[in-house]
């Protein structure tokens, strides 16, 4: 009987463990990556990929949004003769679909356009091309 030298033997040991290491891998769905590390494949993964939205409907979008800013820029306050954009009156302006939604902080809880600002807004947004806008007063 030949008798293989105990480097031979550690070295077919080696072997027959990486085989077997490699089979579980496989079956377990893990892949093999460069450097040693591993990557695990995920087979129930559900991942929904985000909505498809062309780029001219993003521009057209954004064209929609700096539109509004500029009718806003429009609106001059009477007390203090700046723009209500400027002032930072308008806060947490929310867009979607042909809605948006902001908020408004008159400059004291007891302004007596608060009502003008209001209307004067949804004209804005109306004209731009929105459906619908809600103006949210926050004091």
């Amino acid at each position: 009987m030949k008798r293989m030298s105990r480097r031979a033997d550690s070295m077919s040991r080696l072997k027959r463990n990486k085989r077997i290491r490699d089979g579980k891998r496989k079956k377990m769905g893990v892949k093999k990556v460069r450097m040693g590390m591993t990557k695990i494949k995920s087979k129930r993964a559900n991942v929904v990929p985000p909505k498809k939205t062309t780029l001219k409907t993003r521009e057209l979008k954004e064209k929609r949004i700096d539109r509004f800013y500029h009718e806003l820029k429009k609106i001059i306050d009477p007390h203090t003769g700046m723009n209500i954009i400027d002032m930072g009156m308008v806060k947490n302006v929310v867009v979607s679909g042909d809605s948006v939604a902001l908020d408004f902080t008159p400059t004291s809880p007891f302004c007596p356009i608060v009502h003008y600002f209001a209307k004067t807004i949804e004209a804005a947004a109306l004209k731009v091309g929105f459906s619908e806008c809600k103006v949210s007063m926050k004091f």
